[in-house]
């Protein structure tokens, strides 16, 4: 599975359940996680999409530090079956 299916498959798992998926593509900030959720209780996550071995880049790297650093986690599923503890 690539992992744009893998992202394909989360996005219909985020509308199914009430979910908003939002595409991070920031311009000039390089590293941001793929999607950023919302719920229907206003519940937000940052979520990275990799395949199984998939590795974050350096700039990835930094971006999740410093999210961390601000208490906010950065969910990484690689499977369809990690999607559950997202939205728990």
């Amino acid at each position: 599975m690539s992992e744009s299916d893998l992202e394909r498959d989360f996005v219909k798992e985020c509308e199914h359940r009430g979910w908003l998926a939002v595409k991070l593509n920031l311009k000039g900030y390089r590293g941001w996680p793929d999607r950023m959720i919302i719920g229907p209780l206003g519940q937000v996550r940052f979520v990275e999409l990799k395949v199984p071995f998939g590795r974050l880049s350096p700039s990835q790297e930094v971006v999740h530090d410093l999210l961390w650093q601000r208490n906010i986690k950065v969910h990484i599923p690689t499977r369809g079956e990690d999607f559950e503890r997202i939205f728990e």
